[in-house]
């Protein structure tokens, strides 16, 4: 479920609030929370990349 506003977060335009990015934000916040840039590879990594990718195609 977490996760699930992560990648909600990659596909939705959340717009800025003082002038920063509310996606990006949310999305490192988060990502620390998790402790996800202390592992080597994380799952969340994988899905962030395939819903850029998703975005962009």
């Amino acid at each position: 479920e977490n996760q699930e506003f992560v990648l909600r977060c990659v596909r939705e335009d959340l717009g800025y609030i003082n002038g920063k990015p509310v996606a990006a934000c949310s999305i490192f916040k988060c990502l620390l929370r998790w402790h996800a840039f202390e592992a080597e590879r994380t799952v969340i990594f994988d899905r962030i990349i395939e819903a850029i990718n998703d975005v962009l195609e």
